[in-house]
Protein backbone atom coordinates (compact mmCIF):
# COMPACT_ATOMS: atom_id res chain seq x y z
CA UNK A 1 0.00 0.00 0.00
CA UNK A 2 1.27 3.40 -0.90
CA UNK A 3 1.74 6.41 1.51
CA UNK A 4 -2.24 7.78 0.27
CA UNK A 5 -3.36 4.59 -0.96
CA UNK A 6 -6.11 5.15 1.89
CA UNK A 7 -8.00 7.17 -0.14
CA UNK A 8 -9.54 4.71 -2.17
CA UNK A 9 -10.97 2.50 0.94
CA UNK A 10 -14.65 2.90 1.79
CA UNK A 11 -13.62 4.03 5.50
CA UNK A 12 -12.08 6.77 3.72
CA UNK A 13 -15.28 7.43 1.55
CA UNK A 14 -17.26 7.53 4.88
CA UNK A 15 -14.60 9.25 6.54
CA UNK A 16 -14.57 12.13 4.13
CA UNK A 17 -18.34 12.71 3.63
CA UNK A 18 -19.17 13.11 6.70
CA UNK A 19 -16.46 16.17 6.86
CA UNK A 20 -17.74 17.43 3.87
CA UNK A 21 -18.56 21.69 3.68
CA UNK A 22 -18.99 23.69 0.60
CA UNK A 23 -17.81 26.63 0.03
CA UNK A 24 -18.02 29.74 -3.29
CA UNK A 25 -14.95 30.80 -4.50
CA UNK A 26 -13.95 32.43 -7.70
CA UNK A 27 -17.21 31.76 -9.52
CA UNK A 28 -16.87 28.14 -9.09
CA UNK A 29 -17.79 25.66 -6.47
CA UNK A 30 -14.91 24.23 -4.64
CA UNK A 31 -15.39 21.13 -1.58
CA UNK A 32 -13.36 21.97 0.87
CA UNK A 33 -12.76 19.84 3.90
CA UNK A 34 -12.23 20.16 8.12
CA UNK A 35 -10.86 16.63 8.53
CA UNK A 36 -10.02 14.79 5.88
CA UNK A 37 -8.39 17.39 3.30
CA UNK A 38 -9.17 14.96 0.14
CA UNK A 39 -8.00 18.60 -1.70
CA UNK A 40 -4.84 18.30 -0.65
CA UNK A 41 -4.16 15.13 -1.80
CA UNK A 42 -6.68 14.83 -5.22
CA UNK A 43 -5.69 18.82 -6.29
CA UNK A 44 -2.31 18.85 -4.69
CA UNK A 45 0.27 15.53 -4.33
CA UNK A 46 -1.36 13.72 -7.11
CA UNK A 47 -2.24 16.96 -9.91
CA UNK A 48 0.34 19.39 -9.19
CA UNK A 49 3.92 18.53 -10.31
CA UNK A 50 5.07 21.31 -8.14
CA UNK A 51 3.82 20.11 -5.15
CA UNK A 52 4.73 16.47 -5.68
CA UNK A 53 8.31 17.62 -6.31
CA UNK A 54 8.70 19.80 -3.36
CA UNK A 55 7.00 17.58 -0.81
CA UNK A 56 8.78 14.12 -2.06
CA UNK A 57 12.34 16.32 -2.04
CA UNK A 58 12.02 17.11 1.50
CA UNK A 59 10.92 14.03 2.71
CA UNK A 60 12.97 12.07 0.79
CA UNK A 61 16.11 14.10 1.68
CA UNK A 62 15.21 14.44 5.00
CA UNK A 63 15.55 10.20 5.18
CA UNK A 64 19.00 10.10 3.37
CA UNK A 65 20.93 10.05 6.60
CA UNK A 66 21.51 7.60 9.22
CA UNK A 67 19.23 7.97 12.65
CA UNK A 68 21.32 8.83 15.68
CA UNK A 69 21.17 8.50 19.16
CA UNK A 70 23.37 10.63 21.91
CA UNK A 71 23.12 10.51 25.78
CA UNK A 72 24.08 12.70 28.17
CA UNK A 73 24.74 13.36 31.85
CA UNK A 74 22.29 14.31 34.25
CA UNK A 75 24.62 17.51 34.97
CA UNK A 76 24.13 18.12 31.22
CA UNK A 77 20.54 18.35 30.90
CA UNK A 78 20.70 22.16 29.95
CA UNK A 79 22.71 21.37 27.50
CA UNK A 80 20.83 18.93 25.93
CA UNK A 81 17.93 21.38 25.97
CA UNK A 82 19.94 23.96 24.47
CA UNK A 83 21.42 21.93 21.50
CA UNK A 84 17.45 21.02 20.96
CA UNK A 85 16.64 24.74 20.98
CA UNK A 86 19.06 25.48 18.67
CA UNK A 87 18.55 22.95 15.96
CA UNK A 88 14.58 23.40 15.77
CA UNK A 89 15.05 26.58 13.34
CA UNK A 90 18.29 26.62 12.64
CA UNK A 91 20.65 28.80 10.84
CA UNK A 92 24.21 28.34 9.78
CA UNK A 93 25.68 29.91 13.48
CA UNK A 94 23.40 27.91 14.54
CA UNK A 95 24.21 24.43 13.87
CA UNK A 96 27.69 25.32 14.15
CA UNK A 97 27.02 26.50 17.82
CA UNK A 98 25.23 22.72 18.19
CA UNK A 99 27.78 20.81 17.19
CA UNK A 100 30.54 22.79 19.19
CA UNK A 101 27.42 22.07 22.23
CA UNK A 102 27.56 18.74 21.13
CA UNK A 103 31.11 17.98 21.50
CA UNK A 104 32.07 19.85 24.74
CA UNK A 105 29.72 18.40 26.29
CA UNK A 106 30.88 14.79 25.09
CA UNK A 107 27.64 13.66 24.71
CA UNK A 108 27.77 9.68 24.03
CA UNK A 109 26.62 7.67 21.48
CA UNK A 110 24.53 5.25 21.24
CA UNK A 111 24.95 2.60 18.90
CA UNK A 112 22.41 -0.15 20.67
CA UNK A 113 18.97 1.30 22.43
CA UNK A 114 15.77 0.13 22.45
CA UNK A 115 14.28 3.17 20.99
CA UNK A 116 16.68 2.73 18.30
CA UNK A 117 15.94 -1.02 17.67
CA UNK A 118 12.59 -0.13 17.27
CA UNK A 119 12.78 2.70 15.12
CA UNK A 120 15.52 0.52 12.64
CA UNK A 121 13.09 -2.11 12.22
CA UNK A 122 9.46 -0.52 13.03
CA UNK A 123 7.32 -3.21 11.47
CA UNK A 124 7.76 -5.87 8.99
CA UNK A 125 7.00 -3.98 5.70
CA UNK A 126 8.71 -0.88 6.08
CA UNK A 127 11.96 -0.22 6.43
CA UNK A 128 13.53 2.98 8.61
CA UNK A 129 13.61 5.14 5.32
CA UNK A 130 9.92 4.21 3.84
CA UNK A 131 8.65 4.99 7.82
CA UNK A 132 10.08 8.39 8.39
CA UNK A 133 9.43 9.32 4.77
CA UNK A 134 5.84 8.57 5.04
CA UNK A 135 5.54 10.26 8.42
CA UNK A 136 7.33 13.26 6.96
CA UNK A 137 5.15 13.57 3.29
CA UNK A 138 1.93 13.26 5.22
CA UNK A 139 3.37 15.90 8.01
CA UNK A 140 4.34 18.15 4.99
CA UNK A 141 0.64 17.65 2.80
CA UNK A 142 -1.84 18.17 5.79
CA UNK A 143 0.11 18.47 8.43
CA UNK A 144 -1.23 15.64 10.55
CA UNK A 145 -0.28 11.69 10.81
CA UNK A 146 -0.24 9.35 13.69
CA UNK A 147 2.10 6.47 14.86
CA UNK A 148 0.18 3.58 16.63
CA UNK A 149 2.47 1.23 18.83
CA UNK A 150 1.43 -2.17 18.49
CA UNK A 151 1.78 -3.57 21.95
CA UNK A 152 3.67 -6.91 22.55
CA UNK A 153 0.76 -9.68 22.90
CA UNK A 154 3.59 -11.79 25.21
CA UNK A 155 4.82 -8.52 27.25
CA UNK A 156 2.49 -5.72 29.01
CA UNK A 157 3.51 -2.57 28.10
CA UNK A 158 6.07 -3.11 25.58
CA UNK A 159 5.86 -1.96 21.44
CA UNK A 160 6.37 -4.59 19.55
CA UNK A 161 5.74 -2.53 16.06
CA UNK A 162 4.77 0.74 14.90
CA UNK A 163 2.87 1.87 12.46
CA UNK A 164 2.16 4.92 10.47
CA UNK A 165 -1.61 6.07 10.23
CA UNK A 166 -2.99 8.85 7.51
CA UNK A 167 -5.11 11.61 9.80
CA UNK A 168 -8.71 10.24 7.88
CA UNK A 169 -7.80 6.63 9.54
CA UNK A 170 -8.40 8.02 13.07
CA UNK A 171 -9.86 9.68 15.41
CA UNK A 172 -9.42 11.58 18.95
CA UNK A 173 -11.37 10.97 21.74
CA UNK A 174 -11.79 13.47 24.27
CA UNK A 175 -13.46 13.60 27.56
CA UNK A 176 -14.19 17.01 29.62
CA UNK A 177 -12.36 20.02 27.93
CA UNK A 178 -9.35 19.12 25.80
CA UNK A 179 -8.45 15.93 27.30
CA UNK A 180 -7.16 13.02 25.61
CA UNK A 181 -8.96 9.83 26.55
CA UNK A 182 -7.61 7.75 23.91
CA UNK A 183 -7.59 7.20 19.81
CA UNK A 184 -9.50 5.06 17.52
CA UNK A 185 -8.83 3.56 14.46
CA UNK A 186 -11.29 3.75 11.43
CA UNK A 187 -9.84 0.93 9.48
CA UNK A 188 -9.41 -1.20 11.80
CA UNK A 189 -12.67 -0.22 13.93
CA UNK A 190 -10.44 -0.82 17.30
CA UNK A 191 -11.24 0.06 20.77
CA UNK A 192 -10.17 3.07 21.96
CA UNK A 193 -6.77 3.26 22.14
CA UNK A 194 -4.57 4.13 25.24
CA UNK A 195 -2.33 7.15 24.99
CA UNK A 196 0.65 5.78 25.56
CA UNK A 197 0.41 3.23 22.73
CA UNK A 198 -1.02 6.29 20.08
CA UNK A 199 0.85 9.51 18.95
CA UNK A 200 -0.78 12.62 17.00
CA UNK A 201 1.42 15.17 15.02
CA UNK A 202 -0.58 17.95 14.14
CA UNK A 203 0.52 21.48 13.18
CA UNK A 204 -1.61 24.53 14.77
CA UNK A 205 -4.88 25.00 13.77
CA UNK A 206 -6.48 28.45 14.11
CA UNK A 207 -9.83 27.88 12.45
CA UNK A 208 -10.94 24.71 13.87
CA UNK A 209 -14.42 25.55 15.45
CA UNK A 210 -14.84 23.33 18.64
CA UNK A 211 -12.86 24.55 21.10
CA UNK A 212 -13.56 22.05 23.58
CA UNK A 213 -11.83 19.52 21.92
CA UNK A 214 -8.64 18.84 20.53
CA UNK A 215 -8.18 20.14 16.62
CA UNK A 216 -6.64 18.48 13.99
CA UNK A 217 -3.64 19.63 11.99
CA UNK A 218 -3.61 22.05 8.83
CA UNK A 219 -2.40 21.55 5.43
CA UNK A 220 -0.39 23.94 4.18
CA UNK A 221 -2.48 24.25 1.18
CA UNK A 222 -5.17 25.54 3.12
CA UNK A 223 -3.35 28.82 3.01
CA UNK A 224 -2.24 28.37 -0.65
CA UNK A 225 -5.82 26.64 -2.05
CA UNK A 226 -6.33 30.02 -4.44
CA UNK A 227 -2.68 29.51 -5.62
CA UNK A 228 -2.96 26.00 -6.09
CA UNK A 229 -6.21 26.65 -7.65
CA UNK A 230 -4.75 28.78 -10.24
CA UNK A 231 -1.82 26.68 -10.82
CA UNK A 232 -4.03 23.79 -12.11
CA UNK A 233 -6.65 25.90 -13.77
CA UNK A 234 -3.70 27.15 -15.60
CA UNK A 235 -2.30 24.06 -16.95
CA UNK A 236 -5.59 22.64 -17.67
CA UNK A 237 -5.88 25.44 -20.09
CA UNK A 238 -2.70 24.67 -21.18
CA UNK A 239 -3.61 21.11 -22.28
CA UNK A 240 -6.78 22.22 -23.93
CA UNK A 241 -4.82 24.71 -26.31
CA UNK A 242 -2.54 21.96 -26.83
CA UNK A 243 -5.15 19.34 -27.59
CA UNK A 244 -7.21 21.84 -30.04
CA UNK A 245 -3.73 22.66 -31.78
CA UNK A 246 -4.50 26.45 -30.85
CA UNK A 247 -7.03 28.44 -29.95
CA UNK A 248 -10.85 27.30 -29.94
CA UNK A 249 -12.40 28.63 -33.07
CA UNK A 250 -15.20 28.35 -35.61
CA UNK A 251 -14.35 27.83 -38.97
CA UNK A 252 -16.69 29.32 -41.90
CA UNK A 253 -17.36 30.25 -45.60
CA UNK A 254 -16.97 34.20 -46.47
CA UNK A 255 -17.72 33.89 -49.66
CA UNK A 256 -21.18 35.65 -51.41
CA UNK A 257 -20.21 33.96 -54.67
CA UNK A 258 -20.46 30.37 -53.97
CA UNK A 259 -23.62 28.54 -52.61
CA UNK A 260 -23.86 27.66 -48.89
CA UNK A 261 -23.19 24.42 -47.51
CA UNK A 262 -25.78 21.58 -47.19
CA UNK A 263 -25.77 19.05 -44.10
CA UNK A 264 -23.76 16.54 -46.69
CA UNK A 265 -21.14 19.01 -47.42
CA UNK A 266 -20.64 20.40 -43.79
CA UNK A 267 -20.15 16.89 -42.40
CA UNK A 268 -17.42 16.34 -45.64
CA UNK A 269 -15.92 19.21 -44.54
CA UNK A 270 -15.47 18.53 -41.03
CA UNK A 271 -14.08 15.02 -41.78
CA UNK A 272 -11.59 16.95 -43.94
CA UNK A 273 -10.67 19.20 -41.04
CA UNK A 274 -10.40 16.99 -38.53
CA UNK A 275 -7.97 14.53 -40.37
CA UNK A 276 -5.54 17.56 -41.34
CA UNK A 277 -5.19 18.56 -37.80
CA UNK A 278 -5.27 15.20 -36.16
CA UNK A 279 -4.55 12.19 -38.65
CA UNK A 280 -0.53 11.91 -38.27
CA UNK A 281 0.04 11.22 -42.25
CA UNK A 282 -1.76 14.56 -42.97
CA UNK A 283 0.63 16.42 -40.70
CA UNK A 284 2.18 18.70 -42.27
CA UNK A 285 0.84 19.05 -45.59
CA UNK A 286 -0.70 22.39 -47.42
CA UNK A 287 -4.33 22.59 -47.27
CA UNK A 288 -6.19 24.68 -50.43
CA UNK A 289 -9.87 25.99 -50.25
CA UNK A 290 -11.64 27.17 -53.59
CA UNK A 291 -13.73 30.00 -51.48
CA UNK A 292 -12.86 32.29 -49.07
CA UNK A 293 -12.62 30.96 -45.43
CA UNK A 294 -13.20 32.92 -42.31
CA UNK A 295 -12.62 31.87 -38.89
CA UNK A 296 -14.14 32.90 -35.37
CA UNK A 297 -11.74 32.89 -32.37
CA UNK A 298 -13.71 31.39 -29.61
CA UNK A 299 -10.71 31.55 -27.10
CA UNK A 300 -7.26 33.08 -26.41
CA UNK A 301 -4.46 31.48 -27.27
CA UNK A 302 -1.13 30.68 -24.68
CA UNK A 303 0.55 34.08 -25.55
CA UNK A 304 -2.31 36.28 -24.94
CA UNK A 305 -2.56 35.00 -21.27
CA UNK A 306 1.11 34.57 -20.34
CA UNK A 307 0.23 31.23 -18.83
CA UNK A 308 4.06 30.84 -18.61
CA UNK A 309 4.22 33.93 -16.11
CA UNK A 310 0.83 32.96 -13.99
CA UNK A 311 2.91 28.91 -13.94
CA UNK A 312 5.79 30.80 -12.83
CA UNK A 313 4.04 33.17 -10.52
CA UNK A 314 2.43 30.22 -9.00
CA UNK A 315 4.99 28.38 -8.42
CA UNK A 316 6.73 30.70 -6.12
CA UNK A 317 3.68 30.85 -4.17
CA UNK A 318 3.41 27.27 -3.60
CA UNK A 319 7.27 27.11 -2.82
CA UNK A 320 6.54 29.94 0.56
CA UNK A 321 4.00 26.94 2.04
CA UNK A 322 7.11 25.01 2.64
CA UNK A 323 10.14 27.81 2.56
CA UNK A 324 11.68 25.69 -0.17
CA UNK A 325 14.17 27.10 -2.48
CA UNK A 326 12.35 28.19 -5.56
CA UNK A 327 15.46 27.84 -8.33
CA UNK A 328 15.40 24.16 -6.63
CA UNK A 329 12.45 23.52 -9.22
CA UNK A 330 14.31 24.87 -11.88
CA UNK A 331 17.70 24.35 -11.26
CA UNK A 332 19.38 22.89 -15.07
CA UNK A 333 20.90 26.14 -15.72
CA UNK A 334 22.84 26.47 -11.72
CA UNK A 335 26.57 26.17 -11.44
CA UNK A 336 27.42 23.11 -9.40
CA UNK A 337 28.53 25.27 -6.75
CA UNK A 338 25.31 27.09 -6.84
CA UNK A 339 23.40 24.01 -6.61
CA UNK A 340 25.47 22.58 -3.52
CA UNK A 341 24.48 26.57 -1.73
CA UNK A 342 20.63 26.16 -2.85
CA UNK A 343 20.33 22.39 -1.29
CA UNK A 344 22.50 23.49 1.70
CA UNK A 345 19.58 26.24 2.17
CA UNK A 346 16.33 23.86 1.71
CA UNK A 347 18.32 21.62 4.41
CA UNK A 348 18.58 24.52 7.04
CA UNK A 349 15.76 25.80 5.84
CA UNK A 350 12.72 23.17 5.61
CA UNK A 351 14.74 19.57 6.39
CA UNK A 352 16.81 20.25 9.44
CA UNK A 353 13.40 21.74 11.76
CA UNK A 354 11.46 18.81 10.02
CA UNK A 355 13.65 16.30 11.40
CA UNK A 356 13.94 18.17 15.06
CA UNK A 357 10.04 18.30 15.45
CA UNK A 358 9.50 14.95 14.86
CA UNK A 359 12.15 13.02 16.39
CA UNK A 360 11.60 15.29 19.65
CA UNK A 361 8.45 14.24 20.35
CA UNK A 362 8.70 10.63 19.28
CA UNK A 363 11.69 10.45 21.65
CA UNK A 364 9.23 11.87 24.52
CA UNK A 365 6.70 9.73 23.48
CA UNK A 366 8.55 6.37 23.38
CA UNK A 367 10.63 7.28 26.26
CA UNK A 368 8.34 6.72 28.74
CA UNK A 369 7.61 2.65 28.43
CA UNK A 370 11.37 2.83 29.14
CA UNK A 371 10.90 4.98 31.86
CA UNK A 372 14.17 6.90 30.88
CA UNK A 373 14.12 10.74 30.79
CA UNK A 374 14.05 12.17 27.15
CA UNK A 375 15.91 15.73 28.51
CA UNK A 376 19.15 13.27 28.83
CA UNK A 377 18.72 12.01 24.90
CA UNK A 378 18.97 13.32 21.34
CA UNK A 379 17.39 11.70 18.93
CA UNK A 380 18.42 12.78 15.61
CA UNK A 381 19.40 12.71 11.82
CA UNK A 382 22.69 12.80 10.91
CA UNK A 383 22.92 16.35 9.40
CA UNK A 384 26.53 16.59 9.13
CA UNK A 385 27.12 13.61 6.33
CA UNK A 386 24.74 15.88 3.99
CA UNK A 387 27.46 16.76 1.36
CA UNK A 388 26.08 19.92 1.41
CA UNK A 389 26.22 20.85 4.86
CA UNK A 390 30.44 20.01 4.87
CA UNK A 391 32.12 23.02 5.79
CA UNK A 392 34.16 24.00 2.57
CA UNK A 393 37.95 23.70 3.56
CA UNK A 394 38.95 26.54 1.55
CA UNK A 395 36.22 28.84 2.57
CA UNK A 396 36.71 28.07 6.66
CA UNK A 397 40.42 28.75 6.49
CA UNK A 398 39.71 32.00 4.97
CA UNK A 399 37.72 32.55 8.35
CA UNK A 400 40.09 30.76 10.37
CA UNK A 401 42.69 32.91 9.31
CA UNK A 402 41.25 36.16 10.49
CA UNK A 403 40.64 34.94 13.97
CA UNK A 404 44.23 34.28 15.04
CA UNK A 405 44.29 35.78 18.76
CA UNK A 406 40.78 34.89 19.33
CA UNK A 407 40.12 30.71 18.86
CA UNK A 408 42.92 28.05 20.26
CA UNK A 409 43.69 25.60 18.20
CA UNK A 410 41.54 22.79 19.48
CA UNK A 411 38.68 25.48 18.67
CA UNK A 412 40.01 26.08 15.29
CA UNK A 413 39.91 22.08 14.74
CA UNK A 414 36.67 21.93 15.68
CA UNK A 415 35.67 24.14 13.39
CA UNK A 416 37.26 22.48 10.33
CA UNK A 417 35.34 19.16 11.15
CA UNK A 418 38.48 17.52 13.32
CA UNK A 419 38.50 16.02 16.65
CA UNK A 420 40.19 18.37 19.36
CA UNK A 421 43.27 16.77 20.50
CA UNK A 422 42.97 18.07 23.79
CA UNK A 423 46.32 18.66 24.46
CA UNK A 424 47.07 21.42 26.85
CA UNK A 425 49.44 23.46 24.33
CA UNK A 426 46.81 23.56 21.71
CA UNK A 427 44.34 25.13 24.55
CA UNK A 428 46.02 28.23 23.93
CA UNK A 429 45.37 31.18 21.95
CA UNK A 430 48.27 32.24 19.72
CA UNK A 431 49.33 35.41 17.19
CA UNK A 432 51.61 35.53 14.52
CA UNK A 433 55.23 36.57 16.01
CA UNK A 434 55.26 39.73 13.79
CA UNK A 435 52.42 40.98 15.88
CA UNK A 436 53.75 43.36 18.17
CA UNK A 437 51.93 46.50 20.33
CA UNK A 438 52.06 49.83 18.10
CA UNK A 439 53.80 51.41 21.52
CA UNK A 440 56.72 48.76 21.74
CA UNK A 441 58.18 50.36 18.42
CA UNK A 442 59.08 53.66 19.94
CA UNK A 443 56.55 55.22 17.15
CA UNK A 444 54.46 58.33 17.95
CA UNK A 445 50.90 56.83 17.36
CA UNK A 446 49.68 59.90 16.46
CA UNK A 447 52.58 60.35 13.50
CA UNK A 448 51.37 56.95 12.01
CA UNK A 449 49.52 57.90 8.73
CA UNK A 450 50.70 61.68 8.15
CA UNK A 451 52.15 63.21 5.22
CA UNK A 452 55.66 61.97 4.44
CA UNK A 453 57.77 65.29 2.80
CA UNK A 454 60.35 65.06 0.20
CA UNK A 455 63.61 65.78 1.40
CA UNK A 456 63.88 68.56 -1.98
CA UNK A 457 61.27 70.09 -0.22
Amino acid sequence: MGVFDFFGSKKAAQVIQSAKQWMFMGGQTYSLYNGDFRSAINDGYEKNVDVYAIVSDIAGRATEVPLEMYQAQKMQISSVNRYKALMNRPTDRSIMEANNIKKKAEFKELEEHPILKLLREPNKYQTTKEFFESIFSWYLLVGDVGIWAEEDPLTKGKIARLHVVPPFDYTIVTEGYKKIVGYKMISTGSDIIDPKFFLSFRTFNPSYSNQTSIHRGLSPLTAGSRVLQKANSGEEVAIENFETRGAVGVLYKDDNNVEDLDAVQQADYQDKVYGKIYDSSQKGRIAFSNSKMGYLKLSTNNLELDLRAISKLSTEQLCRLWHYPYVLLNADNLTESNLAQFIRRMIINCVVPLQSKICEKLLAWLAEPLSINPSQYVLRFDVDAYPEMKQNFLDAATILEKLDGVLTQDEKRVFMDFEPTNDPIMQQVYIRSNQVPLGSLNIDPTAVGSMVMDEDD
